[in-house]
Parts: C-alpha cells; sequence; structure tokens
C-alpha cells in the first residue's frame, strides 16, 4: 500500500509543530561578579527567541556592576528571591494562565 503524498506532508508538518513547541531546559550560566552591587536572577523556559533576549540581558547587565545568575524556570523555587534585588521571569502564557512555576513563585514570594 502506497501512502498518498498528502498524508506524508500532514504528518511531517504534525511532527514539526509538535517538536518546535517543546520547551527545552535553560542551561545554568552566571554573568559578572558573584560581589557586585546589583544582583539579578533570571528564570526562563528555553526557545530560540528566549535564549537570545536572556544572553543580551545579561551580557549588558553584567558590564554595570551586576551579577546575573540564570536558571531554568523548574528550578526557580529552590532560589532565596531575597539574595536578588531584581528577579525576571520569562515564560509563556498557557491560555491565559502563567505557567505553574511562575505562579507557585508569585504565589510563595
Amino acid at each position: 500500500m502506497r501512502l498518498h503524498p498528502i498524508y506524508i506532508a500532514c504528518v511531517a508538518l504534525l511532527l514539526t509543530i509538535i517538536f518546535s513547541c517543546t520547551t527545552r531546559y535553560v542551561t545554568p550560566s552566571e554573568y559578572g561578579d558573584l560581589n557586585a552591587t546589583n544582583r539579578v536572577l533570571i528564570a526562563a523556559t528555553s526557545t530560540d527567541f528566549k535564549d537570545a533576549v536572556i544572553e543580551k540581558v545579561s551580557k549588558k547587565l553584567a558590564g554595570d556592576d551586576t551579577y546575573v545568575k540564570v536558571i531554568d524556570l523548574k528550578a526557580v523555587d529552590h532560589e532565596e528571591s531575597g539574595k536578588f534585588c531584581a528577579i525576571m521571569l520569562v515564560s509563556t502564557l498557557h491560555y491565559g494562565d502563567f505557567d505553574g512555576y511562575v505562579s507557585a513563585f508569585l504565589n510563595k514570594s
């Protein structure tokens, strides 16, 4: 039995959509001096766009006597928010609601 090219194209498109929407883990990284006056925590989910924005923001801030720590959003609950003067959460809205990790962090803080 030979599959029709339309079926093959639909399956390929569906697989592309599914795999392009999956989130990847953010690789933890640190920028700047650990003893800097200002400390910023960035917790995020990973996409190509978000990764590019986070990298530019982190490198820009690190040059201004600021320590920047970047972590995966799933690990934000393990960080002491009092150690940072600013916290940036980068996520996606799901059906008009925050990601569960964002909501849990905001409710805790």
